[in-house]
Formats: C-alpha cells, sequence, structure tokens
C-alpha cells in the first residue's frame, strides 16, 4: 500500500513533538520519559524518539513488506534539501543510506521497518550495538 502521499516534503528529523502530533495526530502511546513516542498513520506504525525537544530518530514500518515507493516517500520526506546516498547493505541490513551532508542516515533492518536516525542518534545506536562498535555499518 503506498501508505502517504501526504507525507511528502512534510516528515523531517529535527522536528518537535508538537509538530509530530499535528502531522501524525494524537499518539497511540504517549511520550515516554525516554523521548519515545508511538503514532498510527495510513496504516503504518510510526516511533518517533525526542532527544533535547527535537524528533533524533523515526521509524516507519508497515503491515505487508514495505514497497519501493513507500521507502522512496520516507526517504524524500527527510531529504532535508539534500540526495540520499545508498551503501551496499551488510549483514545487519536491508538497505542503508547516508544523506549527503551526513547529518541524516536510514536503516531498513527488516523487510517491515525503515528508520531515519539523526547523526548523532545514528551514533549513539552505534554504540549500543557490540557486534557494530567497528563493525559494517559504521563505515556509512
Amino acid at each position: 500500500m503506498l501508505f502517504a502521499l501526504s507525507l511528502t516534503a512534510n516528515a523531517r528529523i529535527g522536528e518537535t513533538y508538537q509538530q509530530l502530533v499535528v502531522r501524525y495526530g494524537s499518539p497511540i502511546v504517549p511520550l515516554s520519559d525516554k523521548g519515545v513516542v508511538d503514532f498510527a498513520f495510513n496504516g503504518m506504525s510510526i516511533r518517533a524518539v525526542i532527544r533535547n525537544g527535537i524528533c533524533a530518530m523515526e521509524s516507519y514500518t508497515t503491515k505487508e513488506e514495505m514497497t519501493e515507493d513507500e521507502r522512496a516517500i520516507i526517504l524524500t520526506a527527510n531529504e532535508g534539501g539534500n540526495v540520499w546516498i545508498f551503501s551496499d547493505p551488510d549483514a545487519h541490513t536491508i538497505y542503508q543510506w547516508k544523506r549527503k551532508d551526513a547529518r541524516a542516515y536510514g536503516l531498513q533492518m527488516d523487510r517491515h521497518t525503515l528508520a531515519i536516525f539523526s547523526n548523532t542518534e545514528y551514533e549513539w545506536f552505534l554504540s549500543t550495538m557490540p557486534s557494530q562498535k567497528n563493525g559494517p555499518l559504521k563505515g556509512l
């Protein structure tokens, strides 16, 4: 299902919690003390991580396998005036991208979920994965 033409040019890492609520509606799981909030939007589950008042990560999960069109919409919505550079996948991911300005990264680790990270959230994410501290994802 092509989930949201309305996402194009609207979904951006760096938005505030309130901007996410305006875009996605009321959360299905409220903002936790760890900065995690979940939304349901156009048949998709969206998890956002808020750090220092702004969105540092959004993961988009589909019920069916994510299509190329859905991936393209999500990546385009998070371009921030830049282009995405595709990186060869490794054993832990299906697809990987780095935004040309190195301020955002995209990882698809299964067939249903694509996560977009700010650069600092991506570094934190890598630090939590013992097998990745100097592993293939670091090379993005």
